[in-house]
């Protein structure tokens, strides 16, 4: 398995499990101690929880050739009189949905919890996703594997930045095939200083032989 995925990583293909992948292979040998040596690279052992999302993106490499800057990390889950603490440095990582993982027999084998980091009241472009079995084990721990999005850069993706350009101008000007005001307009500053036609300028005619 290690020499596989160092194989396809070697030939150009980047670390993205699915979800069923997460919860059937990655997690429990984590769980159990024994981290597959081709994944070191590529999940992170941390406090997701002990940190702000941005403090981590400092500390630890996205996947390699991931195109959103992709993190994954395997940390435990907090409770605190049943109910899981998600706190992280001034702010806390606040749910949005959930989702049962289930195997090609429509077995449910885990749960894909979605989250979005909000600090000072506000919401945050950071989102999380948390990979949980659906056996838990005793106890105020609970080891997950996350996988933290950071904030889309608008120059390495261009359908986010049409979708916000579209946001940003909900009236954009017509088409100079539509507004003829609006191309007489426009033609008029582009030749604001256009010479006088000689043929039109009696001076010019004076001049010329």
């Amino acid at each position: 398995m290690a020499k596989n995925l160092d194989l396809l990583l070697e030939l150009g293909f980047r670390f993205n499990p699915s979800p069923e992948d997460v919860v059937t292979y990655y997690l429990p040998r984590l769980i159990a101690g024994v981290q597959p040596k081709d994944t070191k690279a590529c999940i992170h052992r941390a406090n997701v929880y002990g940190a702000e999302p941005k403090d981590l993106a400092g500390d630890f490499a996205p996947v390699t050739r991931s195109s959103n800057g992709d993190r994954f990390f395997f940390t435990e889950c907090k409770r605190n009189k049943g109910r899981v603490s998600r706190a992280a440095g001034g702010g806390t990582w606040v749910s949005q949905s959930s989702k049962d993982i289930k195997n090609s027999q429509g077995i449910k084998i885990g749960e894909t919890k979605n989250f979005r980091f909000k600090k000072d009241g506000n919401n945050t472009d950071w989102h999380m996703e948390e990979y949980h079995l659906c056996v838990q084990e005793a106890g105020d721990l609970e080891p997950v594997v996350c996988r933290m999005n950071p904030p889309l850069c608008r120059a390495k993706n261009p359908r986010r930045c049409r979708v916000l350009h579209r946001r940003r101008v909900k009236n954009p000007p017509l088409s100079r095939a539509k507004n003829p005001r609006h191309r007489r307009v426009l033609h008029q500053r582009r030749v604001k200083y256009q010479p006088l036609c000689r043929l039109k300028n009696s001076r010019c005619h004076a001049k010329s032989p």
